[in-house]
Formats: structure tokens, C-alpha cells, sequence
């Protein structure tokens, strides 16, 4: 349940991350990856549970993030 969960939050990430204009995808990234270590801190007592999340949410847009050459 919680891989469907954060792959269908992914999904919306995503599709927020092309719509919005590119001065607001920084703004973006940071609040998805705030909510990943926050996620990741909660379910620290299970840390397998801890990684997929943050393989899961944020993996993706990482690697946009890199492949599009904004990330830096």
C-alpha cells in the first residue's frame, strides 16, 4: 500500500514539475525532498521502509533535475 501510496505522489510531483514555470521548479524540488527526509526521519525505525521512500520520491526527480541540466 505505501509503494502505491508514494508512486501515485511521485506521479503528481511529476506532472507539477513540468506544468509550473521553470523559476518555480527549484522551489519545488526542495519541498519534495524536505518531505523525503522527513518521511525517511519517521520511518527510521524501519529502515528499509526509509529507503524505498526516498528511492521512490526522490530518485525521480533528482535524476530530472540532473538530466535537464537545472539542477545546478
Amino acid at each position: 500500500m505505501g509503494v502505491v501510496l508514494n508512486a501515485g505522489v511521485v506521479l503528481r510531483i511529476l506532472s507539477l514539475f513540468e506544468a509550473v514555470d521553470p523559476n518555480l521548479r527549484a522551489p519545488v524540488a526542495l519541498l519534495v525532498f524536505m518531505g523525503c527526509v522527513g518521511t525517511a526521519y519517521c520511518l527510521g525505525s524501519f529502515p528499509p521502509a526509509s529507503r524505498l521512500t526516498m528511492l521512490i520520491a526522490g530518485a525521480p526527480i533528482a535524476a530530472i533535475l540532473l538530466l535537464s541540466g537545472e539542477g545546478g
